[in-house]
């Protein structure tokens, strides 16, 4: 199971740091993702009261909602809902495989990219500036790691949100955000 949104700060002890969750930018939009994570059933409810770590107002209920291999408590809706965050790319990709969220992979080369290298689990090899380049993604333990390559510099990249790998410009100055409309991408 991947665990998200459990904050710090809140009654759930958890060790994310909300302030992350404001440089996810997701492909998906937000109204799209608010309309399906409303729609998921309560997987546990909680006894306890849960409150805005904020503005102190009481969220209506507590409990922690599943979909998939994902599981995040419902204070995280209240959360995505009211303040400006993202969701974990990780999900977004996961998201995508869902009927409802087709229209995005064809419409957009970045998502069309996250999904090839989270949800298919590819790699990406293209030529930029006539060198040799990639990106490699390895999983352990449902973490991610990312290996960039530019001609003969590679750079490594632990348990990070791909979207700080995507915002690096490792390739001469640039990065992937930047790049991916003007690439010729293959996935192996």
């Amino acid at each position: 199971m991947i665990y998200f949104g459990f904050f710090k700060g809140t009654k759930w002890n958890g060790n994310e740091d909300f302030e992350s969750y404001k440089n996810i930018h997701n492909t998906i939009d937000k109204k799209d993702i608010l309309a399906y994570l409303k729609q998921l059933p309560l997987s546990a409810a909680s006894p306890m009261t849960v409150r805005d770590m904020f503005s102190g107002e009481m969220i209506k209920e507590a409990g922690i909602y599943e979909d998939g291999d994902f599981a995040f408590p419902t204070d995280f809706l209240h959360y995505y809902e009211n303040y400006d965050i993202g969701i974990p790319l990780k999900y977004e990709a996961y998201l995508l495989t869902k009927p409802q969220f087709s229209k995005y992979i064809a419409k957009n080369k970045k998502t069309d990219f996250i999904h090839h290298l989270i949800d298919l689990g590819h790699d990406a090899t293209f030529v930029y500036n006539s060198k040799k380049c990639g990106i490699f993604s390895k999983v352990e333990n449902y973490k991610f790691s990312f290996n960039l390559c530019y001609g003969d510099q590679t750079k490594e990249y632990g348990d990070l949100e791909l979207e700080t790998v995507m915002s690096d410009p490792f390739f001469d100055g640039q990065s992937l955000n930047e790049l991916l409309d003007i690439l010729s991408i293959d996935y192996t």
